[in-house]
């Protein structure tokens, strides 16, 4: 079954435990901005996956998109005349890439992913930068065996390149869909 989003959903894996207690019951994704939808747990071959941090992608619009700007080098010699990068993202490439490929990832890898929509919910505007950049290293492997490089893969490539201080931090803010280039 897809993601149980709806009463409805939730009412038919209770009429199926009850009319088919035998049967098995698989749900394919499960959500963390669904949680509010019990689902019933007591069929004894429901198979519930761990909920995914980030939203369902068809809730994500073209214009749900971040800015992030990198943070500056650490090479105190080196001369800045111009701002920090900024790179533009849409969350929906995100979140294709890691539907695609999430639980083939490290555990530190799922984690930091999970850290940064936790992030993305909050009221926060920086986020560690050595983390993240592990994290799209790894996500950059999904991309390119998918055939793409794009913004994603992009920071992670400028984050790579930095000399940062263990603690660098990388600035993002949520653009407001108004304001958002598609």
């Amino acid at each position: 079954m897809p993601s149980p989003r709806r009463d409805a959903h939730r009412a038919i894996i209770q009429a199926l435990g009850k009319t088919a207690p035998e049967l098995a019951i698989d749900i394919a994704r499960r959500y963390q901005a669904f949680l509010h939808m019990l689902v019933p747990t007591d069929h004894p071959r429901l198979a519930l996956p761990e909920p995914r941090p980030w939203p369902p992608p068809d809730t994500l619009a073209p214009t749900d998109r971040i800015m992030v700007r990198l943070p500056p080098e650490r090479d105190l010699f080196r001369l800045h005349t111009s701002s920090p990068s900024k790179i533009e993202l849409a969350l929906a490439d995100c979140v294709t890439l890691l539907e695609d490929g999430f639980d083939a990832l490290p555990a530190d890898a799922r984690r930091t992913w999970t850290l940064f929509w936790r992030f993305l919910a909050s009221t926060e505007t920086r986020f560690p930068a050595a983390p993240l950049a592990r994290a799209l290293a790894l996500l950059d492997d999904i991309d390119l065996a998918t055939g793409g490089s794009g913004p994603w893969g992009m920071l992670g490539e400028e984050l790579r390149t930095l000399d940062l201080d263990p603690d660098a931090t990388v600035d993002i803010w949520k653009i407001p869909r108004f304001l958002a280039r598609v």
